[in-house]
């Protein structure tokens, strides 16, 4: 934590928290990078923590609001959509969160 929170090498910290809700105990869940460093980046999905790998929809999360411009401005150049099926396995998965995180140990 004391990293997260003093890093100034590292600028932006990115932290993948794909496997959020994971922890056997819910008790050891480390917080996001992005809630304790104001350049770090948190990202995830519902790839790993719901067990979709073929579903490709995530998001970041950071405190810096020039950063996200610029990776918003920068997703509008490289990303036409999501696929529709994805968009609707990925509400229907996040709508039942805590079904499919008991069933796969989180």
């Amino acid at each position: 934590m004391l990293l997260l929170e003093t890093c100034t090498l590292c600028n932006p910290i990115t932290h993948d928290f794909g496997s959020v809700s994971l922890e056997y105990d819910s008790t050891d869940s480390l917080p996001s990078a992005a809630s304790v460093n104001a350049t770090a980046v948190s990202v995830s999905g519902v790839s790993k923590s719901f067990g979709m790998p073929g579903v490709r929809i995530g998001w970041l999360i950071c405190q810096d609001m020039t950063l996200i411009e610029k990776i918003q401005t920068l997703k509008d150049y490289t990303t036409i959509c999501p696929s529709a099926p994805s968009e609707i396995l990925a509400l229907i998965a996040l709508r039942n969160r805590d079904r499919l995180l008991e069933v796969s140990g989180g």
